[in-house]
């Protein structure tokens, strides 16, 4: 599972700091391996906007919200999308550490803000290293589903981006 955990940090760039990379061979394979896990791992992340932007506006052209396909009204819902994504990834790492201790422990341990900005930095691929992830569950259920939600939020903000980018084009 830190196995997981540590190449899904590498591949989105985020780098929590849960796994410290110590011999020459481990560094050499995380360099090489790790660099074209990154160009496929973006490769991914903006084929994957570009489709769930077209699907998304074909959605809203087809049902007469033609305001949400196109303008700052559709950078203004993708910029929401893209929050919402970041308080539903700490809302669900704090339940998470709630459910296996207790919620007196866990907001005892830390408080949402901490969570929020956990998937704050998860999302945006900041990830600075103040986390290990081995705190927040290592139930292969949780890490699938966090890894799952984290790339998920990656396509989101790559959409923002997009649409920010064709708004300020036009």
């Amino acid at each position: 599972r830190s196995g997981a955990v540590y190449w899904s940090t590498l591949m989105t760039t985020v780098g929590y700091g849960s796994v410290i990379v110590t011999s020459h061979v481990t560094r050499w394979l995380s360099y090489t391996f790790g660099f074209f896990s990154i160009l496929l791992f973006l490769a991914v992340v903006m084929q994957s906007a570009t489709i769930l932007i077209a699907v998304i506006d074909d959605f809203a052209i087809e049902f007469n919200l033609r305001r949400l396909a196109k303008g700052f009204t559709s950078c203004l819902c993708w910029f929401i999308s893209v929050w919402s994504m970041i308080i539903l990834i700490g809302f669900l790492a704090f339940t998470s550490l709630a459910y296996r201790t207790s919620l007196d422990v866990a907001q005892t341990h830390l408080p949402i803000s901490e969570f929020l900005w956990f998937s704050y930095i998860s999302v945006t691929t900041v990830g600075f290293g103040e986390y290990n992830t081995s705190a927040y569950g290592k139930e292969t259920e949780w890490v699938m589903m966090f890894v799952f939600l984290v790339i998920l939020g990656h396509v989101l903000v790559v959409s923002f981006y997009m649409k920010v980018h064709h708004y300020y084009m036009n």
